[in-house]
């Protein structure tokens, strides 16, 4: 019988939170924490731990056991087994990002973000995490009687393989080591992903080898292509993946590529005149709604609000639950004492030694899809395709391919555009709306262009 994805209304009991300051150990927050706290969350702890492996099991009481930790996400869980009960430890960055906020400030804030979540999904609570909360949230708010089928894994593998997320680059500014920059504005979309939540693919797939492209269809497409001879732009308008398992975007006149890319992305570079053979399809004949609902319930309760950090806390829901629907399979990583080697499972992958002194046994896990009802690659990889095409076109004629003249592109990440000078059309064109470019932030200070991502975040960081 085929999975489906279908509505879902359940009474969650809601787990008693702390917030903590990030202690020398985990046994020291465990023990700081009340009786009833199950789920602790650190406050400026993002680049402070080195390694969380010997913080995790650093100065646990001799009645308390790690348990299974997940280190290879977004952000960092610790799981334990104590006397009173589970507890799992979470970077509040998680939920409203890195920040200089107190114990007291994120509280109110999680406080806060709970009311606005309950008013607008009746009945609901928070979860540990936003992706958690996020298709915990979605499943409330699935129409009485509507079913959206799940792929079949082999179809989902593909996606999967073939897909990236935000596109991260930063482009070579000149040949000139010492060019330099006269100012730097970062243009960032507001609310993307609940601006490209529309008409979904959802259905039966169609996997053929014909060479045409369907349009206005939903898709994926295998293509060979090859950079115009008259392209003059620093920057391409479709990726493939390097060897290094990244991505790059040819942009060279005559460089050829071959790649899998979203429907979105492929009429773009038509658009624009770049010519194509097209190898593979996978082709959603039928679209549907599945996430207009819940993007619109999250935009209006991002609305509702003025405090930043509950501001986050919605992105980070609506980011990371379109980032949990592609369905990779979770890894858990598990800790033994040494003397407890031959309790290692034999399915175990990479068994290592580590922790204190290097007398633990860290080995991880594959658990598979955690809701395998709502893994859906097809959606987000249409999502983050669109998100990828209007870095480059956006409606009111933002975007870096509409761009004032005499400025350049300093590089794209995910959702912003970091540009040489301000943009003033766009400003005139931001009606408010989800997905429309605003600045963010400038400076007018002359600075080294940057020559990678770390170089790059580091301008932004000086931006007022």
């Amino acid at each position: 019988m085929q999975t489906t994805t279908k509505r879902l209304y359940r009474k969650l009991q809601h787990r008693e939170v702390a917030f903590s300051n990030l202690r020398l150990s985990a046994g020291h927050v465990l023990r700081d924490v009340g009786e009833s706290t199950r789920v602790v969350y650190l406050c400026a702890s993002n680049g402070a731990v080195a390694d969380w492996l010997t913080w995790a099991v650093s100065d646990l009481d001799p009645d308390v056991a790690p348990g299974a930790h997940y280190l290879d996400g977004s952000g960092v869980v610790l799981r334990y087994d104590t006397p009173r009960g589970p507890v799992e430890i979470h970077e509040a960055s998680s939920w409203f990002g890195e920040g200089t906020y107190t114990n007291v400030e994120a509280m109110r804030a999680y406080e806060a973000l709970q009311a606005i979540i309950g008013e607008a999904f009746p009945g609901s609570t928070i979860l540990a995490t936003p992706a958690t909360t996020g298709r915990e949230l979605f499943l409330r708010s699935i129409p009485r009687g509507t079913e959206y089928p799940v792929l079949d894994a082999e179809t989902q593998d593909l996606i999967r393989a073939t897909d990236g997320q935000g596109r991260i680059e930063v482009m070579r500014g000149c040949r000139d080591p010492n060019c330099r920059l006269d100012g730097l504005y970062e243009y960032d979309a507001r609310f993307a992903y609940a601006s490209m939540c529309w008409e979904l693919p959802v259905g039966p797939v169609h996997h053929d080898d014909v060479d045409r492209f369907e349009g206005a269809m939903r898709g994926r497409y295998k293509v060979t292509g090859m950079v115009p001879l008259d392209w003059s732009e620093p920057f391409g308008l479709i990726g493939e993946k390097d060897n290094a398992g990244g991505w790059r975007y040819p942009s060279t006149p005559r460089q050829t590529f071959k790649t899998w890319c979203d429907a979105a992305e492929l009429d773009l570079a038509i658009k624009m005149g770049w010519k194509f053979r097209i190898w593979e399809r996978l082709l959603f004949p039928a679209t549907g709604r599945p996430l207009d609902t819940w993007a619109k319930k999250l935009t209006r309760a991002r609305e509702a609000t003025t405090n930043p950090l509950v501001r986050n806390a919605l992105r980070a829901i609506l980011l990371q639950s379109i980032g949990a629907f592609h369905g990779r399979p979770h890894i858990e990583t598990h800790m033994l004492p040494l003397d407890r080697a031959a309790e290692v499972p034999p399915e175990a992958r990479r068994p290592r030694r580590g922790g204190p002194g290097d007398n633990w046994i860290v080995y991880g896990l594959e658990t598979g899809q955690g809701w395998a009802n709502l893994a859906h690659p097809e959606w987000s990889a249409c999502v983050w395709g669109r998100a990828r095409a209007r870095l480059l076109h956006a409606p009111l004629s933002q975007g870096a391919l509409n761009r004032a003249p005499g400025t350049h592109v300093v590089g794209f990440r995910t959702d912003a555009i970091y540009l040489t000078g301000p943009q003033p059309e766009w400003d005139a064109a931001d009606d408010g709306k989800p997905g429309r470019y605003r600045l963010k932030g400038s400076s007018t200070a002359r600075a080294a262009w940057p020559r990678n991502g770390r170089e790059l975040l580091d301008l932004k960081a000086g931006l007022l």
